[in-house]
């Protein structure tokens, strides 16, 4: 797995992908909640660290964040790219009034090495 602040590049393409209504693309929960710049906020430079994961074939899972408002999980080439939840309440005026981005996302690892990654939205917790 590898946790990254900024979202690949690829995140955007894959996501673009999806939203087309590409077969290839897995969606697994959330949403894209960015307004204030783009929807994803990623690097303009291809860093080649997806590609280089797709070839190695040992990484099933990249973490981005970030972006405060998105969420969303997709698969694609077989590597789990998800958006974690976000606890802030200072990132940029009118944020602390916002409830539906917060949360926490859970990783499970079993001993066989399978994962199980589960999103816990703030607003549903008890």
């Amino acid at each position: 797995m590898i946790f990254t602040h900024i979202p690949l590049r690829e995140y955007k393409e894959v996501n673009d992908l999806y939203e087309s209504g590409s077969k290839d693309v897995t969606y697994h929960y959330g949403m894209l909640g960015e307004k204030m710049i783009d929807k994803i906020c990623c690097s303009q430079y291809d860093s080649k660290l997806f590609d280089t994961a797709v070839d190695l074939g040992s990484t099933k899972a990249i973490f981005f964040g970030h972006d405060h408002y998105n969420n969303q999980s997709l698969e694609y080439k077989g590597i789990r790219m998800t958006y974690g939840y976000s606890i802030d309440y200072l990132a940029m005026p009118g944020i602390e009034n916002d409830t539906e981005q917060r949360g926490a996302t859970l990783i499970t690892i079993e001993k066989d090495g399978a994962f199980d990654i589960t999103p816990y939205r703030l607003m549903d917790l008890k």
